[in-house]
């Protein structure tokens, strides 16, 4: 996912910030999609969000490491995939 900014824009500065998104951005949008204190709105704004920073490529990833152990492709992408497919 977050390949494609450095495929897409090889001249991208850093400091105005990317296209695209990254594993980590996709679990912060999914801890507001779970956070119970959040509305149904903010939930499918994280939604949204996680799809415009590229969840599409997440379909046919084999999956992506954390360093810290977090499971992200069973936690965070394959649980914002079935969202977006309901």
């Amino acid at each position: 996912m977050h390949a494609r900014n450095f495929v897409e824009e090889l001249e991208a500065d850093p400091l105005d910030g990317y296209t695209y998104g990254n594993p980590f951005s996709l679990l912060k949008l999914q801890l507001i999609r779970l956070d119970p204190l959040n509305t149904d709105a903010i939930r499918e704004q994280a939604l949204a969000d996680a799809k415009e920073l590229g969840l599409d490529t997440c379909k046919d990833c084999a999956g992506c490491k954390c360093g810290v152990g977090v499971d992200l492709m069973g936690k965070v992408v394959r649980p914002l995939l079935a969202a977006d497919n309901e």
